[in-house]
């Protein structure tokens, strides 16, 4: 499908039903450009006045009943931290290096059982996962140790993991990489059977993953990252394709290598569709640029139909090759403008890419205006470096049609910093305010500890419509702050059921039409040491429904629907789901 008429198709019913947002020739918007299309520009395929707009299929979709908010919130005091209350009072193993873990930790949040409610798996450094099932109002309990890897058992790291359904049966297996990658099947009762590895035999440990469908053919693959192993070496090998069969089982395919035939190091790649022709790119922030000096990676797809996955890096010319220390990411159409904006975390603001360009889309460095960044800088003696985060969300938190912002903070293993005694980085969070820029509500929300925590994800744990926060650390329990709902706030939370080789959806764009524009979000699977709900929630503000609720699948095929009641969950079912 050619990225014009793709892009078409996302953005018409905006158009049709309401004028752009709130960057449209607004001399604040951080981005504004004669040649954005967010200024009406002539060039725009949203201009097209002959276009059709998408078809209504409703008969996909199931428009839930609405779920009322009782005890709400208004303002910003509006998180309690309850983990231990609710279960989650096991502190993940970590050893103290002298007032700090060498250590990280991973989150993830996914309904393990299929029975509706969102579940957790953490990742340790040091051990097996820990597996805790919700009973759908965020009570967790702990579930037996999974088996492990080895008949032996000993040392085994599992705190970069992730949860995807491999086989089609609606259950998602439980993934790890380390120097291997390793696979349980997940067997229906939120207990997994023993597992499966897949060795790429160079005798490295790897760093990240991410998991998509890089070569178009339907079913889910692993794309396993590798880091730096150690400081002399500025450029690794390149990160390994684990192609998925539908049946569960991987089978290792080609490096992923620049023209110079290099590699990056990298902790958070993603596949993401950045052009909207309808595969899946990958973006990958550097981890080692900051030291190094070595670039970002934005690789687009060019895999030949029925091909190998084939990727060409071409970061420098869209605007995506600054050096950083990338460790956690999220999009979301900051600037309202129809494409997807970028933000990754690093050793120092969060460094933001905001859309640009109208037909093919280019980036330009938006940090500094995006205002991702402590009010105050961690320790006055390190102001340079006013913070480090790791993992990041867009979430609407207040449920009020704008996406917000959270992240984790943990010191940079790499870093000199660490090493002088700055250890101590507090989590962040941000209020969205509609124009492209955060403003920081961290000491409103009752957030923001300084404990090293490096995983977070974001799921509707109770069913009350809002987005709560989990966050972990080495040596330390987890984190749980239990959102309340917004009273004047709408919302609604779409609920995929994919074909059968990708039951979540993983790759769908949603693109949702209100009265202050449109709001364009990408369901990722794991990113980095957190994987957030394979819902995703958008807030309507006062809104009583949305205009229209427009979702295209991975595959290119267009689900859509007109005037979806305020506060209900909407299951998305894909033509060839089963």
């Amino acid at each position: 499908m050619a990225a014009m008429s793709l892009r078409l198709m996302l953005l018409l019913a905006a158009v049709l039903l309401t004028a752009c947002g709130p960057s449209d020739d607004d001399d604040s918007s951080p981005v504004d450009d004669d040649d954005s299309v967010s200024d009406d520009d002539d060039s725009s395929p949203s201009d097209d006045d002959d276009a059709t707009p998408p078809p209504d299929t409703p008969e996909h979709f199931e428009v839930g009943d609405a779920v009322a908010c009782t005890n709400g919130s208004s303002g910003w005091n509006r998180f309690s931290e309850e983990g231990a209350l609710r279960g989650l009072d096991l502190p993940f193993t970590g050893q103290d290096a002298g007032g700090f873990f060498e250590d990280v930790a991973g989150i993830v949040a996914h309904d393990l059982d299929d029975d509706g409610d969102v579940d957790l798996i953490g990742g340790q450094d040091q051990a097996l996962p820990l597996v805790w099932l919700n009973d759908g109002a965020a009570q967790f309990t702990l579930q037996p140790e999974i088996p492990h890897p080895s008949d032996g058992g000993g040392y085994f790291r599992s705190a970069l993991l992730a949860a995807a359904d491999l086989d089609g049966d609606r259950l998602p297996e439980l993934v790890t990489v380390d120097d291997v990658v390793t696979v349980w099947p997940n067997l229906g009762d939120g207990s997994f059977g023993p597992p499966a590895l897949y060795d790429p035999e160079d005798g490295r440990y790897f760093s990240a993953m991410t998991i998509g469908d890089p070569d178009g053919d339907g079913d889910l693959d692993v794309l396993a990252a590798n880091g730096s192993d150690g400081p002399d070496e500025v450029i690794p090998p390149g990160d390994w394709f684990f192609l998925g069969d539908g049946t569960g089982s991987l089978t290792r395919g080609e490096r992923l290598l620049n023209g110079d035939g290099h590699g990056i190091s990298s902790l958070v790649p993603v596949f993401t569709d950045r052009d909207f022709d309808g595969d899946q790119d990958i973006l990958e922030p550097n981890n080692t640029g900051n030291a190094t000096k070595t670039r970002s990676m934005f690789w687009r797809n060019e895999t030949p139909p029925g091909g190998a996955p084939t990727y060409v890096d071409d970061g420098a010319e869209v605007g995506v090759d600054e050096g950083m220390a990338g460790m956690g990411v999220d999009s979301a159409d900051l600037n309202r403008d129809g494409w997807l904006d970028y933000c990754v975390t690093d050793s120092g603001p969060t460094a933001c890419f905001y859309s640009v360009d109208s037909d093919t889309p280019t980036w330009l460095d938006a940090t500094a205006a995006a205002g991702l960044r402590p009010d105050e800088p961690a320790y006055e003696d390190a102001a340079h470096v006013p913070s480090i985060g790791w993992s990041f969300d867009f979430a609407d938190l207040d449920s009020d049609g704008f996406v917000d912002a959270v992240q984790t903070g943990a010191p940079d293993h790499g870093s000199g910093l660490r090493d002088q005694g700055f250890v101590q980085w507090p989590d962040l969070m941000w209020r969205g305010v509609g124009d492209g820029t955060f403003v920081e509500v961290t000491e409103d929300a009752g957030y923001g500890t300084t404990e090293a925590r490096f995983g977070l994800a974001t799921a509707d744990f109770d069913g009350d419509g809002s987005l709560d926060i989990v966050t972990v650390g080495p040596g330390i329990r987890p984190e749980l702050y239990m959102n309340r709902c917004n009273d004047d706030g709408g919302w609604i939370s779409v609920d995929f059921v994919g074909p059968p080789a990708n039951t979540a959806g993983y790759g769908a764009i949603v693109h949702l039409t209100d009265s202050r524009g449109t709001q364009i979000r990408e369901l990722y699977s794991v990113r980095a040491t957190g994987q957030s709900w394979s819902r995703l929630h958008l807030g309507l503000g006062a809104d009583p429904q949305a205009e229209r609720l427009t979702v295209v699948w991975p595959d290119g095929t267009l689900s859509s629907i007109p005037d979806v009641p305020a506060r209900t969950v909407v299951t998305v079912t894909h033509p060839d789901a089963r």
